[in-house]
């Protein structure tokens, strides 16, 4: 999804860009799929479970990475001589999963403990390399727990297993609340975890041998990284950037306490998020990696990146990790668009910003095969970014500004925008559009915020959402009219 540039003058502020889930990771050659990294059953005297294996197939045609598909569940007992019971599988004994779940149970313990020595006991070769920038750059962004686990697998010869895996850490800003909130799972880990391809070998004890992103990498994958924290972000560029840091650390802190302030003030309750982790750069290059190389990024200025939990099935991961089939949190990209001029990089932090709270307070799951309506989630973007930039309120009248206006005037015909119109190159101007629905509806006595997440959940749009709640009858002819007077 492109915020493409607005159609007028140049000194007309540049698009910013969308939320977007990212894409599925592709079906590995050789394998029936993406199958969950398994927890390894403990032997006992008399029976030893083997392994519970749970599959997940890829999505390539869903927005969603992965899916949950058809489960199998196999186990056997095993009689044993009271004497000499089985030994429990490990890292260097039992079949190929038994193995490398084992392996994984060791990195968490590492990662738990961001023992770095420990985990790399287990790595060699090219692997070296890409998992030293890993662990580098969540030195920098200040990590306090992670995990790793396996989706799929593939055994040659026994000796050497391929596999798709997953890693991610908890940063000090994302989803979920402080401890002592008052709100369920407070003080938990919500994290997002990113695919990879790897390869580990058995020969001489467990070693991960290669190590490279299933498809484009993060931003902490891509480039060493520099970070400085403020109280309501941390924000991270390219050591070649770092200059870059200074500058928009106060805006984005400015931003991040709006948004969050505002939630509160709308709910009575604390923002879903503790915080915002953000990646900027002036590199339209660096920024097409970060963004996943999902589409053009030429006209994209901002972008927010939600990414699943680890899957439940993680081989002992840090008691604290919520795990299972939902979105972990959403880290944002800013590009070289979202500076020109410099001072527009502050609202496309709160537009990015506005989706990430949105999403933790209404999470994707890998089982949803619906898309999002996009006058639901950038209408609600726009019209708090809007908000923002004008005081709190929504501009109408004298606060209106040309741009709007021409944009408005010449595209506004009285319908809901359908999701392809936010992909053209008149896309800025039906953002501008879905975020009077919003305006329309807080003028009919609708609570905004309530609307947009229940349009969020069941995927319609703004005025079919406010069919949920109590309030004036609305419709499209009354929005029409509400528009002319308010803003055209």
């Amino acid at each position: 999804m492109t915020y493409p540039p607005q159609p007028y003058p140049p000194q007309a502020d540049p698009p910013y860009g969308t939320w977007t889930p990212g894409p599925a990771p592709a079906r590995r050659r050789g394998t029936a799929g993406i199958v969950a990294a398994t927890i390894v059953g403990t032997a006992v005297v008399l029976v030893v479970l083997a392994v519970v294996a749970a599959g997940l197939n890829a999505n390539t045609a869903s927005a969603y990475p992965w899916t949950h598909g058809s489960a199998g569940v196999e186990a056997e007992a095993a009689a044993t001589n009271w004497e000499f019971p089985v030994p429990e599988p490990s890292a260097s004994r039992g079949t190929p999963e038994e193995r490398i779940n084992a392996l994984c149970a060791e990195l968490n313990e590492s990662l738990t403990t961001r023992n770095r020595e420990a985990f790399f006991a287990h790595v060699q070769g090219a692997a070296v390399g890409p998992l030293t920038r890993w662990w580098n750059n969540m030195d920098q962004l200040g990590w306090t727990t992670g995990a790793i686990g396996v989706y799929d697998n593939e055994a040659h010869g026994g000796m050497t297993i391929d596999a798709v895996m997953f890693l991610g850490a908890q940063m000090p800003f994302g989803k979920g609340t402080a401890r002592g909130s008052g709100v369920p799972g407070a003080g938990m880990a919500s994290f997002p975890v990113m695919p990879y391809d790897a390869e580990v070998e058995f020969n001489d004890g467990p070693q991960i041998v290669q190590w490279v992103p299933h498809g484009e990498p993060a931003p902490w994958d891509s480039d060493d990284l520099v970070a400085v924290r403020g109280n309501n972000v941390v924000i991270a560029a390219a050591q070649d950037e770092q200059g870059l840091l200074a500058d928009t650390l106060a805006m984005a802190d400015s931003a991040a306490e709006w948004v969050m302030t505002d939630y509160a003030a709308s709910t009575g309750k604390v923002a879903p998020v503790t915080g915002f982790t953000s990646f900027v750069t002036l590199s339209a290059e660096r920024f097409a990696r970060w963004y996943a190389g999902q589409i053009s990024v030429d006209n994209v200025a901002g972008v927010a990146m939600a990414r699943y939990n680890p899957p439940s099935a993680a081989a002992h991961p840090d008691p604290v990790i919520i795990t299972g089939p939902q979105t972990g949190g959403s880290f944002m990209a800013i590009g070289p668009g979202a500076f020109k001029p410099r001072e527009y990089a502050e609202r496309v932090f709160a537009h990015e910003f506005t989706h990430a709270i949105q999403e933790a307070d209404v999470p994707d799951l890998k089982t949803d095969f619906l898309g999002d309506e996009k006058s639901a989630i950038e209408g609600w973007a726009r019209y708090q970014d809007l908000r923002y930039m004008n005081g709190g309120t929504y501009p109408v009248g004298s606060r209106v500004s040309r741009e709007s206006k021409w944009c408005i005037g010449k595209f506004f015909d009285g319908a809901v925008p359908e999701n392809d119109a936010f992909e053209g190159q008149d896309a800025f101007c039906f953002y501008e559009i879905a975020s009077t629905l919003y305006a329309y509806l807080a003028d009919a006595g609708y609570d905004p915020l309530a609307v947009a997440n229940a349009a969020k959940r069941d995927h319609g749009n703004p005025l079919a959402a406010s069919g949920d709640f109590k309030g004036a009858g609305v419709s499209r002819d009354e929005w029409t009219r509400w528009v002319n007077h308010n803003i055209l």
